[in-house]
């Protein structure tokens, strides 16, 4: 495993410890729909938020926000597409339930 690889799993962890600190409830990491991945799917409150995680090591907040491409913002619409498809619709026991929610928001 590299070290990018690394540190971006140390983030997600922190970034997950951080959310729940502040009283969301994770209900996905690392959640896959083909090529596409949502690194955190949270939610608190009725608010359904899917995070992406970025770790530098340095940079401003400014620079890591612009490391989201327009295309990696559309990967990301999609794969949350096929989340709420997946776990709106009928979710199994085992499958993470979002409960009613009233708004969705894309964090970085």
């Amino acid at each position: 495993m590299g070290h990018r690889h690394v540190t971006g799993q140390r983030g997600e962890r922190l970034a997950a410890r951080m959310l729940e600190k502040e009283g969301w409830t994770i209900l996905s990491r690392r959640w896959r729909d083909g090529p596409r991945e949502l690194d955190l799917v949270a939610v608190r409150e009725g608010v359904l938020a899917f995070v992406e995680v970025k770790t530098r090591r340095r940079g401003t907040p400014q620079e890591v926000l612009a490391s989201v491409t327009p295309g990696k913002r559309r990967e990301v619409e999609l794969a949350a597409g096929a989340w709420l498809r997946r776990y709106r619709s009928g979710a199994g026991e085992s499958d993470p339930d979002p409960g009613p929610v009233r708004r969705i928001r894309f964090d970085v």
